[in-house]
């Protein structure tokens, strides 16, 4: 995990939670600092879990949801390119994951396959070996919102020999 993942996790916690809940999870946590494999990632989310007492799936949702807001600002040619949540999301690993791979071409991205049902259904299929498929749900609802959008998320969780294999079905409300 890159630098701005981290970054943007503590900016969240700080703003919704103070910055004396972001020292608790530190030193529960104990990261390192650079570049971050995503187990630090996972030692942080879970520290925040035990801290605030939340599920760590909705606090990796919530945080996905938080980093899309952080990405528009960022990089928002990603999201003028494209009209709508779904087109995006069709696009991501042709243009965004590319583009980050050009960067870092060791970066461990998700493998993400859209294929549209209509135009108001989709299935995203997603492999990762990070295992973060409830931060995808976030980054989803929060490419919706960018869209003025609703999109319920509906998931299953298949064999996966290493990390996630997850189906996301879509639906454009």
């Amino acid at each position: 995990m890159k630098g701005i993942v981290f970054t943007s996790l503590s900016d969240m916690v700080c703003e919704q939670f103070g910055m004396d809940t972001w020292d608790d999870i530190l030193e529960l946590a104990k990261p390192s600092s650079g570049n971050y494999p995503v187990e630090e990632l996972h030692g942080l989310v879970k520290a925040m879990s035990n801290i605030l007492k939340t599920n760590k799936n909705k606090l990796y949702s919530s945080f996905g949801e938080y980093l899309a807001g952080v990405f528009v600002k960022k990089f928002p040619g990603f999201f003028t390119e494209s009209t709508s949540t779904f087109e995006l999301l069709m696009n991501v690993d042709q243009y965004i994951h590319a583009e980050v791979r050009k960067l870092y071409p060791d970066a461990s991205l998700p493998k993400l396959d859209g294929v549209m049902s209509n135009n108001r259904k989709m299935t995203l299929e997603y492999e990762s070996k990070n295992s973060l498929s409830y931060f995808a749900v976030g980054l989803i609802h929060g490419v919706a919102r960018y869209y003025k959008e609703k999109v319920s998320v509906a998931m299953d969780h298949l064999k996966a020999d290493e990390g996630e294999h997850v189906m996301f079905y879509l639906n454009l409300e």
